[in-house]
Parts: C-alpha cells; structure tokens; sequence
C-alpha cells in the first residue's frame, strides 16, 4: 500500500512539473524574424528582458519582423502587435507587459501595454518619452542599439513605478511653486548685494571729466568678445507622424521611423 501511494506521489509529482508555468529564464522576450541581429545582441537583450520581468513583474517585449503586413493580422502594425501579444501568450502576473514592434520594409513600428502594473509604469505621456529616447537609433538603422536602449529606458520606467513615482507629464503646481522660489531667493541676494554697495553714488553730471580733473595713467584698447549670430536648424521630431491608441485590452502608439 505505502508503494502504490509513493508511485501516486511521484506521479502527481511529474504531472505538477509538466504543467508548471515556464520560469522567465526560459520564456522568450526578443522575436527576431528577420536575422538582423546576432546571437550574442540577442542573448543581451533577452538578459535585460528576463531582469525586467523578475524585479518588476512585468513582461517586456521587442519584435524585429521584415513586414508586418504577411503575419496575418491585416495592415494595422498596431493590430498586428497586441494580436501578436495575445498568440504568444506574453505578459506576466496578471499580463502585464508592453511590446515594441518594428516592421522594416515599411518602416512601421507600433508599442502596446496591458496588464494593471505595465499600464501604471507606461501611460500615454510615458511611451512618448519613451519612443523619444529609442527611435533616433532606429531612424539610422541602428538595429541592437536601438533595442538595447528600449530595454533599459524600460527598465528605468519600471523601476520608478515600482516607487511609486511613475513618469509622468509635468506638474504645473509644482513648477508655480518652484518658480516663486526661485524669484525670492534671486531678491533675496539682490537685496544683499545693494547694501554692499552704499559707498557707491553716482555723479550727478561729469564735469571731472570735461574739467579735466580725471586723470587716467593708461589707456589702451582691448578686444574683449565678438559677437556671432546663430540660427538652429531643428531636425524633425523623432515621433512625427506617431499617434496614440487603443484596444485590444490595452493601450499605445505606433506611427514611422
């Protein structure tokens, strides 16, 4: 009887090992169809992801796809990610995660969020700063770079959610207050200065100029600064062209790069 029970117990045992959810070591982050990257970048890449996902409980994702348009999810890049999202079963805890998209030929890219923790770290001003650090490397085909930046920029988001200090867009109370600050203390020191200076008085007219009683022992010219006049040529924004979005159960942007 104790031997049919122990084989039950080992039985239940493998059973529980089979179905046990796949550790986050062993879960892919990086998709890759186009070969672009090397398995070292990959392997790189996958790290910062799977550290991501233990510190914070939250998935990250990139997938690099030649075009998006042949996966079978129509002609929204936006679509195409968070279905992507969904048929990989991708997220983590209560399926919190944000994935980037880029799709070459077209030069399409799309982000989405989802899951309570990944919407919090990224809402709708955050992922715009975010794809603001990320996509300039993508403009110039900077592949890895790219990439590399998007997993630690978010990593960064997360961390600070995780303090409860998510990045958000600025407050305009606090700045007002800063802004008095600021003012007070530059009178404060005005203030300081002028009562160091009482023993200065100005000449009513310049009469010891005229009269000759101003008596200079050197003179002599010297070529202090120059002035040079020059006009910024502003490069278009990273985002042009991006736009906000929702569905599929959560939110994000997609646009060119």
């Amino acid at each position: 009887m104790k031997k049919i029970i122990s084989i039950f117990i080992l039985v239940l045992l493998f059973i529980g090992a089979v179905l046990m959810p796949v550790s986050a070591a062993e879960k892919n982050y990086v998709f890759d169809e186009t070969g672009i990257l090397s398995e070292a970048q990959l392997a790189k890449l996958e790290q910062k992801a799977v550290a991501c996902a233990q510190n914070y409980n939250v998935g990250v994702y990139f997938a690099l796809v030649d075009n998006f348009k042949d996966m079978g999810y129509g002609d929204d890049i936006y679509v195409a990610a968070y279905s992507f999202f969904d048929d990989n079963n991708l997220g983590e805890g209560d399926g919190s995660g944000i994935i980037l998209m880029l799709s070459l030929s077209n030069r399409d890219y799309a982000s989405f969020v989802r899951g309570e923790k990944g919407e919090y770290a990224f809402d709708e001003y955050g992922l715009i700063v975010l794809e603001e650090e990320f996509l300039p490397y993508f403009g110039e085909n900077q592949w890895f770079e790219g990439a590399d930046c998007y997993f630690s920029q978010c990593a960064k988001f997360l961390e600070a959610a995780e303090n409860g200090e998510p990045v958000r867009e600025g407050n305009t109370k606090a700045y007002a207050i800063g802004l008095c600050v600021s003012v007070v203390l530059a009178f404060i020191i005005c203030t300081i200065l002028k009562a160091q200076m009482k023993s200065v008085a100005k000449a009513a007219a310049a009469t010891a100029y005229i009269s000759g009683e101003l008596r200079l022992t050197h003179q002599r010219d010297q070529f202090t600064h120059h002035t040079v006049h020059r006009r910024k040529i502003e490069k278009s924004s990273s985002s042009s062209g991006s736009s906000a979005r929702s569905g599929g159960g959560g939110h994000g942007r997609s646009g060119k790069f």
